[in-house]
């Protein structure tokens, strides 16, 4: 069945009425608890404050919880002790990461709890609206048909459910497709590779580095990680980590098109960005393929809050020539899930190599972040 069919059959305006959350919430009698005390819960508590919806508990897992502990004003009760609290209330997810996808399961079978509240849409930094589907049923028809696995093709379906919530609600949810293992797992064959070298695109911390270099400690092959930051405070962790290693070159550059200048906006977390305002920092941007010159890479990883595509621009050579595995975030720009692998696609064909890539997608978180496009050489 093609992406088009499955709109023609399960799109409903009916269906986008029902699962408007802001409004089952407003409507409801029962208590409100956010599940969370971080960054998302916050952004989260302003958002439904704005909309006339009272807060009564926030809340986190036995695991987090400290006697004593306060957020936004309010105590933080253990959610091992929520139903001594309450007879029956509506949670609010206020958290991510993939580690939370089981506490979730548990949530859904707890009778105590009147509704599960996720909010996907909440801080989701790219806005794929009904009418936006329909205007490019046949691109995204294209992306679905590249894709390799029911699992790919379900979480496509899932992803596009979480922004416009008018499908048949026989899709699985996207918390439920989540999988720890973002980046480096199975579908990378280590024995297609004469050495194992990871371009990282977005450096942060250093920390994709690390697991990397984990990812391939068994292997006797050559190793070594290209990473770039345009952060300066973020480089400078990257640094410091690479101290620890004989394998880690750091760029405090942005990845790109071309090399030149751009600005670079700060924000919270790990939401920096290049902006096209003339406001932040001025930074200096390369493209791949001129700074890794002959270098051989066998894995790529983007996640550039939306500068992916031009990024991919910057390794055609690298892409086309070499084949490496690729691992490209596609939840920050609303165009991504037909830009990104569709431009892939036309570089692989480019290639006079007996390589071919197969296509999948992943989703590593329980809100609508980290969906992860994986091109795999074969």
């Amino acid at each position: 069945m093609l992406f088009r069919d499955y709109v023609n059959k399960t799109f409903s305006e009916e269906n986008r009425i029902q699962n408007d959350e802001l409004d089952m919430l407003r409507k409801s009698e029962l208590p409100c608890v956010v599940y969370g005390t971080g960054f998302r819960a916050k952004m989260l508590t302003e958002h439904l404050s704005a909309n006339g919806i009272t807060i009564n508990s926030y809340s986190e897992s036995s695991q987090f919880w400290r006697e004593g502990k306060t957020f936004m004003g309010k105590a933080v009760v253990n959610a091992e002790n929520l139903n001594q609290l309450y007879d029956t209330y509506n949670l609010v997810i206020g958290c991510s990461g993939a580690s939370m996808a089981d506490n979730i399961a548990v949530f859904l079978r707890n009778p105590t709890i009147g509704h599960v509240f996720f909010f996907e849409k909440f801080m989701i930094p790219c806005e794929i609206s009904y009418e936006w589907v329909i205007k490019h049923l046949d691109e995204l028809d294209e992306t679905f048909k590249m894709l390799e696995d029911d699992e790919s093709r379900t979480v496509f379906l899932s992803y596009i459910q979480s922004h416009v919530e008018c499908l048949n609600t026989d899709i699985p949810p996207l918390w439920s497709l989540c999988r720890k293992a973002q980046y480096f797992n199975e579908l990378y064959r280590f024995k297609n590779f004469p050495q194992h070298a990871l371009l990282d695109g977005g450096g942060f911390v250093g920390d994709t580095a690390e697991a990397f270099l984990d990812f391939v400690a068994d292997e006797v092959k050559p190793k070594a990680v290209y990473s770039f930051e345009p952060d300066e405070d973020n480089y400078s962790k990257i640094v410091t980590v690479a101290k620890r290693y004989n394998d880690i070159y750091a760029y405090n550059y942005a990845l790109g098109e071309t090399n030149g200048e751009t600005f670079f906006e700060m924000g919270n977390l790990s939401m920096s960005k290049i902006t096209s305002q003339s406001a932040g920092e001025r930074i200096r941007v390369v493209s791949a393929d001129t700074i890794i010159g002959d270098k051989q890479i066998s894995f790529v990883k983007l996640d550039l809050e939306g500068g992916e595509m031009d990024a991919l621009r910057g390794m055609k050579r690298i892409i086309s020539e070499q084949m490496p595995f690729l691992a490209i975030c596609v939840y920050h720009r609303t165009e991504d899930l037909i830009t990104i692998p569709q431009y892939i696609r036309t570089l692989a064909k480019d290639n006079n190599r007996a390589v071919r890539y197969k296509y999948y997608l992943r989703h590593h978180d329980i809100q609508p972040h980290e969906t992860v496009f994986y091109a795999v050489p074969v």
